[in-house]
């Protein structure tokens, strides 16, 4: 489920939000989490300024914060081998370069 906005505040700018809830069935977690549950699994918040520096190439440095809701889930995550910081949320961000075609 998600709630999405975007908007062109000028020309050649474009600003986008979101808002996700992300559901993991059993077999998804599973295999990215070493626990076989479903679950409402992640809240997601993403921001992103897209700038078109020309018809085809774009810039656009963005923002992404997840986290886990269910406490399984969190417990299982913090224990994998694959998280280095234990944490059950992760905040991401970075300026992407790009084309449209």
């Amino acid at each position: 489920m998600a709630l999405e906005f975007e908007e062109a505040p000028a020309d050649g700018w474009t600003f986008e939000a979101a808002a996700r809830l992300s559901l993991g069935n059993a077999k998804f977690h599973g295999y990215y989490v070493p626990i076989e549950k479903a679950a409402l699994s992640a809240l997601v918040f993403e921001v992103g300024l897209t700038y078109a520096l020309s018809s085809t190439v774009y810039l656009r440095p963005h923002a992404e914060w997840t986290t886990l809701l269910d406490g399984e889930v969190k417990k299982a995550v913090a224990a994998s081998p694959w998280v280095f910081s234990g944490k059950a949320s992760l905040l991401n961000f970075g300026l992407a370069l790009g084309l449209a075609f």
